[in-house]
């Protein structure tokens, strides 16, 4: 179970650190001069592009064990070939990590995000919107647009489709999570209820990894059959139990609650 839980934990650090530094990326390139976050972007998505398929692998693992516990024949077969698959790919991973040229850029990023005020863009306005109280309302506002642009499709909304509003409930969340130290007494709630939908999505989204990870394994028909069925099946439950709670969040009381926790800026 500890094993497990460490499993989870850098799983879950490793989504967590990649959506949260993109979309701060996104949030702040205005505020700095021109390109100079783009070699860092292009660096972190170079090493984020490598731990995807490792998280992607350990993500099915995870289930699969959970499932394998939940039934009296277990597919210890289909453990097996994922745990080896898994295991060459971190191989190939630590050794892009140990390379000096990695270790370099890795410095590099971090210089350049312990150093206040550095590379920031300047203006000679002394009535330039600077303040954070100025663009919080406007970068969250922008983001909830994105995602209820999907309001009148949801109800026939393909997985694809439902993968696209994940994406935009992320920066959403994460542009929100950010500024909660500075908002109002509601905006633990309104985040609570964005990491509902969130997580929700993100499930789903595991189960069409999983069933395109089941569609290159050979050999184990049997065992593949099995947790395919399983897996259509998550896919359904999650999509019914997401609209219960895109409800709460479109309707009058969550978006008052919104605008009075950006109130207080």
């Amino acid at each position: 179970d500890g094993k497990r839980d460490s499993v989870n934990c850098l799983v879950g650090s490793e989504m967590c650190i990649r959506d949260s530094t993109f979309t701060i990326f996104k949030l702040v390139r205005p505020y700095y001069e021109p390109g100079i976050l783009k070699p860092y972007r292009r660096g972190l998505r170079r090493i984020m592009r490598r731990l995807g398929y490792s998280r992607d692998l350990a993500v099915f693992r995870i289930n699969l064990d959970d499932f394998n516990g939940s039934v009296k024949v277990p597919l210890d077969d289909l453990s097996k070939q994922f745990k080896a698959q898994q295991k060459a790919t971190d191989t190939i991973i630590m050794q892009y990590l140990s390379k000096p040229k990695t270790h370099k850029f890795l410095a590099r990023y971090q210089e350049f995000t312990e150093t206040p005020g550095k590379c920031a863009a300047k203006s000679g306005d002394r009535w330039a919107t600077v303040k954070l109280r100025h663009h919080i309302p406007i970068l969250i506002y922008q983001r909830l647009a994105t995602v209820r642009a999907f309001d009148d499709g949801l109800d026939g909304a393909s997985v694809k489709q439902l993968h696209r509003l994940r994406i935009r409930f992320k920066d959403l969340r994460y542009a929100l999570q950010f500024f909660v130290p500075l908002l109002g007494k509601n905006a633990e709630k309104i985040l609570l209820n964005l990491n509902q939908a969130k997580d929700i999505l993100g499930d789903l989204n595991d189960t069409s990894v999983a069933l395109r990870l089941l569609e290159d394994v050979e050999g184990l028909d049997e065992s593949v059959i099995r947790y395919r069925a399983f897996q259509e099946s998550e896919q359904e439950r999650l999509r019914n139990s997401f609209l219960p709670v895109w409800q709460q969040i479109e309707n009058d009381q969550w978006r008052r609650d919104l605008a009075e926790s950006m109130a207080t800026l």
